[in-house]
């Protein structure tokens, strides 16, 4: 699934990417982690929506703007 499908909102691509990029293990991102750096982003109810997602998920960081999700 692409990343901004999860993301339907989003209006700054840029901090998104360097939140992904600025994350130490780019094979596997806590979403916890970089939930903080793009928030003002998203709405209030698609952070929750993601909190408690990566609490069931692990997200792995595929390739470019991909991510998926793994139980």
């Amino acid at each position: 699934m692409p990343l901004f499908g999860w993301f339907p909102q989003m209006r700054n691509r840029d901090s998104v990417l360097n939140a992904l990029n600025g994350h130490s293990d780019h094979g596997q991102i806590e979403i916890k982690k970089i939930l903080p750096k793009i928030s003002f982003t998203l709405s209030l109810q698609m952070r929750s929506k993601l909190l408690l997602l990566s609490q069931h998920y692990t997200f792995r960081f595929v390739s470019g703007l991909e991510i998926r999700c793994n139980r």
